[in-house]
């Protein structure tokens, strides 16, 4: 099977990025997370999951916490514009840490910024569509059972989003012909 059309944004808005999803539910199962609202308030709040989804700005601080030595993440995510106009935002500053001044000079490349665009247009709402396909807590016990049933979640959502976009395909064809 071509896996290339589970990814194709197609008509409407691109597709959660199956591996995020998975990404996101593995992480939280291995830390005991079984709520979809406690996931939920951990994806607006705490930084590792906030990187998972893709989660827009952050602080110094974060970039510190996941960036060598401490973390082993290379930080992907957008500089904000600065209140001067006439500073460049990916110029390091005076009290930048290394780390935060290594992500300014990476994010002014256009690698970084084509690495960024291509994470944030798949990390949307992942919370949102889970719970809208029934996975709203895990009705298992034990870290087995609980992986089983997350990547059966994602075997699915794989499914639809093939037989969805084979469907938006056919029509085109339909329509052009």
């Amino acid at each position: 099977m071509d896996r290339g059309a589970l990814f194709d944004g197609g008509p409407g808005q691109a597709p959660a990025d199956p591996r995020i999803l998975l990404a996101l539910w593995l992480y939280a199962t291995l830390r005991g997370v079984g709520s979809a609202r406690e996931l939920n308030r951990l994806c607006e709040q705490h930084v590792a999951y906030r990187w998972i989804c893709g989660g827009g700005f952050v602080k110094k601080a974060d970039i510190d916490q996941v960036s060598p030595p401490q973390g082993g993440t290379t930080v992907y995510a957008p500089v904000m514009e600065s209140k001067d106009p006439n500073r460049d935002p990916h110029t390091p500053r005076d009290d930048d840490s290394p780390a935060v001044a290594e992500w300014r000079k990476r994010m002014a490349t256009d690698e970084a910024k084509a690495i960024y665009r291509q994470r944030a247009s798949t990390a949307e709402c992942v919370n949102a569509l889970a719970r809208n396909r029934g996975l709203q807590r895990f009705l298992v016990r034990g870290l087995r059972k609980v992986k089983a049933v997350v990547v059966v979640y994602a075997l699915a959502h794989n499914l639809m989003r093939a037989v969805a976009l084979r469907a938006a395909a056919a029509q085109r064809v339909a329509w052009s012909g």
